[in-house]
């Protein structure tokens, strides 16, 4: 004799009231397009939340093509999507911001072109030694400005690559953004307390973002450029 017993899943009818932030919006527009009868209210009417929700809504349009989403100046959006968009099966679907895929386009033509951060300093700092050929650090910036962390990111990978005895540099800029590492390097987080990227994301809310982002060593992966697209290494 078979015994079948079936579990009954609970309902869940409750309300949480949310602070209308960019921050807590963008999250709860993930959850709502994973799970549809998520009902949202007082939500932010940021640009960055314009772009989630007009991102996400590329989810019901089916395309046979890569479709492609602008996320502009959107960088918690950018992290949010690209998360929701790689479990999407059978999805494809091009990213693209107003710095990093200019960037990015810029040095399409390039021999090897690899995406480095904080986040994978030092494996990407080891790889790179390990090619054995030259070196240019491209640092997007924000709005076709110079930008601090960039430059104090590409600082560290020249002091490594520096220190192997391996390589070398005259240019002013390695110099400069070296030094710039040395002295911001035992406090990221409160050497770029006063930088115009750091005041623009707290003043939204996003100061564990910061933390992470300046936090080194995240992650063992390296982002490569393969035809067009991003890749794992």
């Amino acid at each position: 004799m078979n015994l079948k017993l079936s579990y009954n899943l609970p309902t869940i009818n409750s309300n949480l009231q949310i602070s209308g932030s960019k921050s807590e919006t963008n999250r709860l527009l993930v959850l709502q397009a994973l799970y549809p009868n998520l009902v949202l209210e007082n939500t932010s009417n940021s640009d960055d939340s314009e772009v989630m929700l007009n991102a996400l809504a590329i989810t019901h349009h089916p395309s046979p093509i890569a479709q492609t989403i602008d996320v502009q100046h959107a960088g918690t959006a950018m992290r949010f999507l690209t998360a929701y968009f790689a479990i999407q099966e059978g999805k494809e679907v091009v990213l693209t911001t107003t710095n990093g895929t200019k960037s990015l386009d810029v040095a399409k033509d390039a021999e090897i072109v690899v995406v480095g951060s904080f986040l994978n300093l030092d494996i990407l700092s080891k790889w790179l030694a390990e090619q054995n050929k030259n070196v240019l650090c491209l640092c997007s910036g924000w709005q076709d400005k110079f930008n601090l962390e960039d430059t104090i990111c590409a600082g560290a990978i020249s002091d490594y690559l520096i220190s192997t005895g391996q390589f070398t540099s005259v240019e002013d800029s390695s110099i400069a953004a070296k030094y710039l590492y040395l002295s911001a390097k035992d406090n990221y987080l409160g050497y770029l307390k006063s930088s115009s990227h750091r005041r623009r994301l707290k003043n939204l809310n996003l100061n564990e973002d910061i933390k992470y982002c300046l936090t080194p060593n995240q992650t063992d992966v390296i982002p490569i450029l393969k035809n067009g697209k991003l890749v794992k290494l």
